[in-house]
């Protein structure tokens, strides 16, 4: 039933393409009722995580002259980049987009998030340390924030936002995962223990 409609929408499409007016009102009209109706033909792929199809009318829907959404439709279309696995597609749009409303809190954790899948992990942690300084009581940031630095081996600076993160949601659920994963970043393996033991000389 969902594929049908998305059928009739591209038809609709086609024909808005043809029925283009001469007059400039109405023009302008057709431009913004076409851009719309590729926007909701991508929303209905993206519900059903066909994201290739999803990216595709999004990029449709930014061609046309007259998107009134522009900075919507780009974050929908970085969204489906990003859930498609194209993490460098995604991070070029949400950086634009973020450089457009730097406050804005979700443009930034996409940022990070995008720059951690793309290996940038330096910059995935300033964002996240600007976050959490500035929204120190989030406690999703405030477990990205920490999960980045013991994956880039800060464990100082990991172990003080452990301790803080305790302090801050004394009744997390995450509070044991966050404990072992620390112990589990800061083990010594047995091997390397064995080694160290072997060395030393009587």
């Amino acid at each position: 039933m969902k594929n049908s409609r998305l059928v009739l929408l591209t038809i609709i499409s086609l024909f808005l393409i043809s029925c283009v007016s001469t007059i400039p009102g109405e023009k302008a009209v057709i431009l913004q009722n076409l851009s719309t109706e590729y926007f909701n033909i991508a929303e209905n792929y993206l519900a059903q995580k066909n994201y290739s199809k999803a990216i595709e009318n999004y990029k449709l829907s930014l061609r046309s002259a007259k998107n009134e959404n522009l900075n919507q439709t780009k974050y929908q279309l970085a969204r489906a980049y990003a859930l498609n696995k194209n993490f460098g597609e995604a991070e070029d749009i949400f950086y634009d987009l973020y450089q457009q409303e730097k406050t804005n809190t979700i443009l930034a954790e996409s940022l990070a998030y995008c720059y951690g899948k793309n290996g940038k992990l330096q910059d995935s942690i300033n964002i996240y340390k600007e976050l959490y300084t500035k929204t120190p009581y989030q406690e999703e940031i405030a477990k990205n924030y920490y999960l980045l630095l013991l994956e880039t081996k800060e464990y100082d600076e990991a172990k003080i936002v452990l301790e803080k993160f305790k302090i801050d949601f004394p009744e997390s659920k995450n509070i044991s995962v966050l404990e072992e994963n620390f112990k589990k970043a800061t083990e010594v393996p047995k091997e390397t223990e064995t080694e160290n033991k072997s060395d030393i000389k009587e």
